[in-house]
């Protein structure tokens, strides 16, 4: 199975949503200001695969004032170096993606959501996902949903079969996933 670049998918979703907003037409979503963000938890090439995003302002929400023109070297969705684009070596084989004006800062979470109560897990599923990996949040924390609805769509997502953000279950309901037995749920 060969998979889309990150690009290619966040093009697609920004071009498609923007487009049904009326916002912006669907062929100009190159002037839609980007904040490139990574990593996208469920959406990675096969193992063994890097991916470099070049001359990139990073912000590392550190206080620290923005770094012009770095590149960012990934492999299997991990950052192995970061550092001026001149300096950083990158592999042959390299998936690159050139940022030139575009800003990378690190994934945001979203503490309090209700992922099955948007029509149910379709709408989770179709709406949802997609646009929380678009405004940056690849972390969330589900605060009641179904665990019938909720851990089939988290198994997705950490299986690759859907792109979305990393679900972590509340308190209470991990407390009684952890009581149901692995068979009968998970």
């Amino acid at each position: 199975m060969k998979w889309p670049s990150v690009l290619t998918i966040f093009r697609e979703f920004v071009s498609n949503l923007w487009f049904a907003l009326g916002a912006v037409p669907a062929r100009s979503w190159a002037n839609f200001t980007l904040t490139l963000f990574l990593p996208l938890s469920s959406c990675s090439p096969p193992r063994g695969q890097f991916l470099a995003i070049t001359h990139v302002t990073v912000i590392d929400m550190t206080s620290a004032p923005p770094l012009p023109d770095q590149t960012v070297l990934m492999k299997e969705q991990r950052i192995s170096a970061v550092g001026p684009s001149a300096s950083v070596v990158i592999p042959r084989g390299t998936q690159v993606v050139d940022a030139r004006g575009k800003f990378l800062i690190p994934g945001l979470a979203d503490m309090h959501i209700h992922l099955t109560a948007a029509g149910g897990p379709d709408g989770s599923r179709k709406f949802i996902l997609p646009l929380l990996l678009a405004n940056g949040i690849t972390n969330v924390r589900d605060m009641g949903s179904y665990l019938e609805s909720i851990v089939p769509l988290r198994k997705e997502i950490e299986g690759g079969k859907r792109v979305g953000p990393r679900i972590t279950i509340s308190t209470v309901r991990r407390h009684l996933l952890n009581r149901l037995s692995s068979s009968a749920i998970a």
